[in-house]
């Protein structure tokens, strides 16, 4: 009976593709261009020195390494011509600008999007990883 089974493992493992294991599982993109945009928000408002983004961890490089893997996919994986990115994080920010604004507590609301996205960077760019204040 041992034999079967190791024979039926060995059969299975030579199946996968290589470098299948090693592969990280990545986000749903729609969830990675939602972050791109919490990220370049961020870091729009650290740039101009407010003081209301000041507790977040700086975000410009780690955001723009987010944002340039997030464009990457979206060439990739929908075949987006470049040309059009721009409308399209465009209207994003639109998007989430208004959610928040929305939003009884709109500083919360970023917080809690922040918090969610964060865990992200694990996946899509660890290296760029932005580092605790």
């Amino acid at each position: 009976m041992q034999k079967p089974l190791t024979f039926l493992i060995a059969l299975v493992l030579t199946t996968l593709p290589l470098g299948a294991a090693a592969d990280p599982v990545q986000p749903d993109l729609d969830e990675q261009v939602h972050c791109s945009v919490i990220f370049a928000l961020i870091a729009r408002e650290q740039d101009a020195g407010k003081s209301a983004v000041a507790h977040y961890p700086a975000m410009d490089e780690p955001g723009r390494a987010f944002f340039v893997e997030t464009g990457l996919r979206l060439i990739n994986e929908r075949k987006m011509p470049v040309e059009d990115m721009r409308p399209y994080f465009m209207a994003r920010v639109n998007e989430v600008q208004e959610q928040i604004a929305a939003s009884p507590d709109p500083a919360k609301a970023l917080d809690d999007q922040f918090n969610r996205c964060l865990p992200l960077f694990a996946a899509v760019a660890p290296e760029a990883a932005p580092k605790a204040q």
